[in-house]
Order: structure tokens, then C-alpha cells, then sequence
């Protein structure tokens, strides 16, 4: 039958049916037990450390943020691990929450613990972050090519391209476009509406949502477009054609700049819904798509070359003059940098000219330099550094510091740091602060860095694409030391 548990007549030798030669491992692991808890506290302490920034480089970068020279102190290869699991973290989560329908959304829960989904939100604004989710696919991809992420950029060009067929009117790039029945985009396009653009001193706002066109009827477009959504479709577009030598993706990107194109040209460049909205692109924007179009598609459109050469002449003229249009750090409306650098990106990396591709980079880093330097904007910094292949101990101590300090996670939280940073008015710090301190947003990076105070404590959960798009833009720069990836 076995042993007896209960039976003690053998003593030790067999008391609860231990052997011998396992005693005395559990007595060394008894008396060894407490520094071995010791020594797993210290590691999570150190795992700890490594995701925060160290005294020396708060000094630092807080030392850039007023404009100082200073000397960055490096990343240890554990720093350099830390950043690389939240942008990996930031990445899954992303492609698991955020694109419900293909499409880049904000999610509304009923709580922070994700008991229940209220609604998508932030929907007109998909389509231009969505370009820049396919832009970190196309610099992931370049640096570690893998099955998953190929797929999933042939899956978001599947959606460029739904977007540039539903509202019929062929080429035009709509803001989102989802199933009509389902609840949570529903919430949402049900109370769409934008200021109309042709009547607007009668009309006011209108409805701007409307029923897809076949044999897309049984979904919902969101119209209204503006240049926004086209530079953020350029920029995933570029990145795409310029890092990922691949047939397939290649031919995909041609089919969907050359139906745009056509339509661009046809509407003399402008932006047209078909549903009475328009909008004007501007002479910093104008040069982006011919070029594009141009690259990707060199037999056609010679209207757009034409256009091309006298938008590039008139913006490289402004460009020396007063550079790309960069707004301060304490700003308000400080979204237009993010739209200037990812033109100037397309611009640079695009040109094949060399005066020409000289002349944007030029523009790019004297921008850089005199205006972006003292925002601690990591995705800024890596597109200067990418685009020129300066080495700036500046540029890249921001890119390195500022990813480490971006927050764990990104729920919108009320911020309030008044009265405890120096202020330069009533609502803007002296000095851009840490990404760790900034409200939380859509796009860290598109919002003014100095802004003290805002958000809210409601459970709405943003993107992490301004996380993990500046990283893997960073990678191909080679900004992170070897150790520790």
C-alpha cells in the first residue's frame, strides 16, 4: 500500500515521505531563504531604478529644457532594456485595444479596471494616426523584420485603401470609416459634427458622418477631411517606400498614392469630400504630397511635378527665411509642429535631388536647433536625427531621456503643477517639463510642452503610438547603444 503518512516509526529517514538526499537541500534552502529574498528585492528594486530617470539625468535634461549645454550621462544597458519593454509593451497593447476596425481610436471605459467599454472616441483624427502607426511599422520592420509586423502593415494598408474607396468619390481619403452597427463607433458618429466650411455663416455645424457608398453601404465615413489627415497618410506612406524594400508593399503603396494622387489633381489639390466640405493646403504642406507622388509613381503626374518644383522653390525660400512655421513650447495650438516636422521628414527623405534634399535638411536643423532643442520632444529629436544623420549629443540625450521618463501607461489624469514649477504666466512653466509631468494626450508630442496643468480623471485610454513611433525611429538612427537590446 505504500507509505503511511501517519506513520512515524521510521523517524526522520522517512517523515512525511522525505528522503534522505532531499532533507538536506530543503535545510540549505531554509538558511539561504533569506538572502535569496534579499537578493530578489534588490533586483526589483534595480528593475525599478532602471525605468526612471537618475538624478544626474533629470539635471540634464532639465539643463536642455533652459537651454543649456549640458552633458548627458548616457543610458546603462538596463535603462536602455527598460525602454525597449515599454515600447514593446506600448506596441501590444496598441495593436490589441486601438484598432478596433483597423483605424487608430481612443477608448472611453465605464472604469479603470476595463469593466466595461463605453465608446471609441477621438475617431477624427484616426486617419493621421493611423499614417503614423504605419510609419512605426515601417521603421520597426527595417530594423527587425518579422512575419508579424509585415502582416500587420499589410493590414493597415488594407484600410488606406478602404479609406480612399467608401465615400465613392475615388482617392479621397476619409477620417475614419467603421461598421455602421457597431455600438461603440456608433456613439460616436452619431453626434459627429464639424463647422461647415462652404455655408458656415448660415449653416453653423453640420453632420459630417455618412452611410459608405457599395458595396462599402454597410459602413459609416466620417467626412470632412483636412490637410492633417494627409500629412499623416504622406508620412506613413514615405516611411514605408524609403525603409521596407519588399515587391508586394511596394505595389500596394503605388496603387493607393496614385488613386489619391489622381483625385489630388483633379481638385486642383484640394481636399473635396463630395458632401460640400473642402479644404485648402497650405504653401509648408503643398510640397509634401506631389513629391510623393512623384517618387512613388516617376511616369505620371506631370502636373504634379510642375507643382512640385515651384511649391519646393517657394517653401525652401520661406524655409531660409523663417524656417518651417515651429511654434514655441508654450503655445496653445502647438499641433502644426508635428504636421511641419512629418512634412519636412517626406521632404528629406524622399528628394533625390541634392541641393534640394540639402535645403530641407538645412530647414530641418536649423529648426531644430534654434526653436525644437529646449522642447524635450523625443519624436522631433529623432526625426532631426534621422533625416540629417547629425550626431547631436543634444538631440539624442532628449530622444534617450525623454523615452525613459514617458509614463507606464496613459490614461488621461488631472495634472496641476502650479505653484510647483516657475511659471512663465498663469498656465505655462518657464521651462518644458518631463514627459512624466505633462498631461497625458493623443499625441504627447503634438501638445505644448510647457503646459502646467490639464486633463482629467476620467477613464479614457489614449494611444501609445508617441511611445513606441520615436523609438523604433531611434533604432534606425542608432541612438541606443548596442547593450542591453
Amino acid at each position: 500500500m505504500g507509505h503511511d503518512r501517519e506513520d512515524h516509526s521510521h523517524g526522520d529517514c522517512q517523515h512525511s515521505g522525505y528522503s534522505m538526499s532531499v532533507l538536506p537541500v530543503f535545510r540549505i534552502a531554509c538558511r539561504i531563504a533569506p538572502f535569496l529574498a534579499i537578493a530578489t528585492l534588490s533586483s526589483f528594486c534595480a528593475l525599478a531604478a532602471a525605468e526612471n530617470l537618475s538624478p544626474e539625468q533629470e539635471a540634464a535634461l532639465r539643463g536642455i529644457a533652459r537651454g543649456e549645454t549640458i552633458v548627458w550621462p548616457g543610458l546603462s544597458p538596463e535603462q536602455v532594456s527598460a525602454i525597449e519593454a515599454k515600447a514593446e509593451v506600448y506596441f501590444e497593447r496598441y495593436q490589441r485595444r486601438h484598432i478596433p476596425h483597423g483605424l487608430n481610436v481612443d477608448l472611453v471605459w465605464a472604469d479603470r479596471d476595463r469593466s466595461a467599454l463605453e465608446q471609441y472616441t477621438g475617431l477624427g483624427d484616426s486617419a493621421e494616426w493611423t499614417g503614423h502607426y504605419l510609419a512605426a511599422l515601417a521603421f520597426r520592420h527595417h530594423v527587425e523584420p518579422t512575419p508579424s509586423t509585415y502582416d500587420a502593415i499589410m493590414d493597415t494598408l488594407d484600410t488606406f485603401d478602404l479609406l480612399t474607396l467608401v465615400s465613392g468619390r475615388d482617392g479621397y481619403i476619409a477620417r475614419y470609416a467603421g461598421p455602421a452597427d457597431d455600438p461603440y463607433y456608433a456613439r460616436y458618429y452619431r453626434n459627429y459634427y464639424r463647422r461647415a466650411r462652404i455655408h458656415r455663416l448660415f449653416l453653423g455645424r453640420e453632420k459630417k458622418a455618412y452611410r459608405g457608398e457599395a458595396p462599402y453601404d454597410d459602413l459609416v465615413w466620417l467626412g470632412d477631411s483636412s490637410r492633417d489627415v494627409y500629412d499623416g497618410i504622406h508620412f506613413g506612406l514615405a516611411a514605408l517606400w524609403v525603409f521596407v524594400d519588399d515587391a508586394e508593399v511596394r505595389a500596394r503603396v503605388k496603387t493607393i498614392v496614385e488613386r489619391v494622387g489622381r483625385r489630388l489633381q483633379r481638385d486642383c489639390f484640394l481636399i473635396l469630400d463630395g458632401k460640400g466640405n473642402f479644404s485648402i493646403q497650405s504653401l509648408r504642406s503643398s510640397p509634401a504630397w506631389p513629391l510623393l507622388m512623384i517618387s512613388v509613381c516617376p511616369d505620371d503626374f506631370s502636373a504634379a511635378r510642375v507643382k512640385y518644383r515651384l511649391c519646393s522653390s517657394l517653401y525652401r525660400f520661406w524655409g531660409r527665411l523663417w524656417g518651417p512655421g515651429i511654434r514655441p513650447e508654450h503655445e496653445r495650438k502647438y499641433y502644426p509642429n508635428n504636421l511641419n516636422m512629418i512634412r519636412l521628414f517626406t521632404l528629406c527623405m524622399l528628394e533625390e535631388c541634392p541641393r534640394r534634399k540639402a535645403a530641407y535638411q538645412d530647414i530641418l536643423r536649423n529648426a531644430y536647433r534654434d526653436e525644437i532643442s529646449t522642447h524635450l520632444n523625443a519624436f522631433f529629436a529623432a526625426i532631426y536625427l534621422l533625416c540629417t544623420g547629425d550626431d547631436d549629443p543634444q538631440a539624442i540625450a532628449t530622444v534617450q531621456g525623454a523615452l525613459l521618463d514617458f509614463p507606464q501607461d496613459k490614461w488621461d489624469r488631472h495634472v496641476d503643477l502650479r505653484g510647483e514649477v516657475e511659471m512663465l504666466d498663469a498656465d505655462y512653466a518657464r521651462y518644458s517639463l518631463l514627459p512624466s509631468e505633462r498631461p497625458p494626450r493623443d499625441f504627447l508630442w503634438q501638445r505644448p510642452a510647457a503646459l502646467a496643468h490639464g486633463g482629467s480623471d476620467a477613464p479614457r485610454e489614449y494611444p501609445g503610438i508617441d511611445m513606441f513611433l520615436p523609438y523604433w525611429m531611434a533604432r534606425v538612427a542608432n541612438v541606443f547603444p548596442d547593450e542591453g537590446l
